[in-house]
């Protein structure tokens, strides 16, 4: 079972320890031949060779570092592992409902902690690689959209004769600015040049247009979680970012000899944090022309989907694949284009993915380093006064299901009372079909390549 801390030198993933420089661990003495230097042989917890040899480099001579965990998703709980025999494994908990442990037969080891010894084949594994804190490669995302970008920001954009643009609104009409002078040649007006936040280059020139003009027409904010609380990233300048975000405050006072919340406030505030404190960051995607036709926003990536959406992605070779991953951290490709053999894809017998809408052709493996960016695409609908994720759409009908995150969750009388049907008790999961009409749309993709997950 794969897990501790690893480190991709010279193309090649070797066990690691990470302090102010990297340790690097071998199992193969051919790799003196880079420096490596010949110890007495020896074993690391989680490693089924043993190390014969080992190098000290800087953190800058390394092409990514991460931490490698593996855990088992048993009856619907996740679960650490404490030890692999053969096939089978054991599982543990270290907080959570001791009655739901005892009811799985599970033993009280320690103080708190439950464990019990299953079957490989009764669980689903899930690997998680978690590497640094640089949230650079939300970079790659802004580039995917077409658009040239200094640091993470907020803007309104418009794709105009296959071309994206950042824009703004004046008198029902959209100007389109663009920082190309060749662009005067699609009847685009030259302008005093000027900087808009964000953006690499100054704005030259512009036109006006109206709405129906428009291939797309979308709003992107750059959002993360500060302290539980929702933020938006406005300007980024090194290691620092700037945040908007809202803290709520009240006074308590008491009626009836209970304590009840009076005179609850909402404070608007910004400030500069460091790039580590801030989490989760991701870009919600709005489509403002026609908010309910979900496809423009996947062409957006030149994504092809169907009804039923894919989740995770991963950018290589300034091209989307959908993609998945191996227990071992590496990467595997799927692609619906024999084109890509030229770019070391092994062609394999047509099968579909649910929602693409060409057969998959061909694959390829690849490691982390060599991606460019792996997100996640949520589709959310705004009904009534609560968010859901959408899971499934069917012409004119949307399937929405309930978000479980950050602990934050309603009671089941609640979904119920909206005429929602329970699909998965554990996990408080709600379902119902609307029409698309009754919601509002909104995308967030989340940069995942610091935080890989594959449940």
């Amino acid at each position: 079972m794969k897990y501790g801390e690893f480190a991709i030198y010279l193309g090649k993933e070797y066990e690691a320890d990470k302090n102010k420089q990297i340790r690097l661990y071998s199992t193969e003495l051919e790799d003196i031949s880079k420096g490596f230097k010949e110890c007495m042989p020896f074993k690391r917890t989680g490693v089924e060779k043993e190390i014969v040899c080992m190098k000290t480099v800087e953190v800058s001579e390394v092409d990514s570092c991460y931490t490698v965990k593996t855990y088992a998703i048993y009856k619907d709980y996740k679960f650490g592992i404490l030890k692999e025999e053969g096939d089978r494994l054991s599982i543990a908990a270290f907080s959570g409902d001791y009655r739901e442990w005892e009811k799985m037969q599970m033993v009280l080891i320690d103080k708190g902690v439950y464990q019990k010894w299953i079957q490989k084949e009764e669980a689903e594994l899930e690997v998680e690689i978690e590497g640094g804190e640089d949230n650079d490669t939300m970079k790659t995302i802004w580039q995917m959209l077409n658009v040239e970008t200094e640091y993470m920001k907020q803007g309104t954009f418009a794709v105009h004769a296959g071309k994206t643009y950042i824009t703004a609104e004046e008198k029902g009409s959209i100007i389109l600015y663009s920082t190309e002078l060749e662009d005067i040649s699609k009847g685009f007006e030259l302008c005093e040049p000027f900087k808009i936040l964000g953006m690499k280059k100054e704005m030259v020139c512009k036109k006006c247009v109206k709405l129906s003009n428009l291939d797309s027409y979308f709003k992107v904010r750059t959002k993360a979680q500060y302290k539980q609380n929702d933020v938006d990233i406005v300007e980024e300048k090194d290691n620092m970012l700037s945040i908007m975000g809202e803290e709520i405050t009240f006074d308590v006072g008491r009626k009836n000899n209970k304590l009840v919340i009076l005179n609850e406030r909402k404070n608007p505030y910004q400030k500069w944090m460091a790039k580590e404190v801030i989490r989760k960051i991701r870009l919600e995607i709005k489509e403002l022309a026609r908010n309910q036709d979900i496809q423009s926003v996947w062409r957006l990536f030149h994504i092809a989907v169907k009804n039923r959406k894919e989740k995770k992605f991963a950018a290589y070779h300034q091209k989307i694949y959908v993609t998945d991953i191996t227990l071992d951290g590496n990467f595997i490709l799927y692609s619906t284009d024999l084109e890509d053999a030229s770019k070391g894809f092994e062609e394999c017998k047509p099968f579909q993915i649910s929602g693409i809408e060409q057969n998959i052709v061909c694959i390829k493996y690849v490691n982390p380093a060599e991606i460019d960016s792996y997100f996640k695409i949520t589709i959310i609908a705004i009904y009534g006064e609560d968010e859901f994720e959408v899971m499934e759409e069917r012409g004119e009908m949307l399937s929405i299901v309930t978000l479980y995150e950050e602990g934050k969750i309603k009671e089941g009388k609640i979904w119920q009372g909206m005429g929602m049907v329970m699909i998965d008790k554990y996990r408080h999961r709600y379902q119902k079909w609307i029409k698309k009409e009754e919601a509002e749309i909104r995308f967030e993709v989340e940069e995942l390549l610091n935080n890989v997950r594959r449940k």
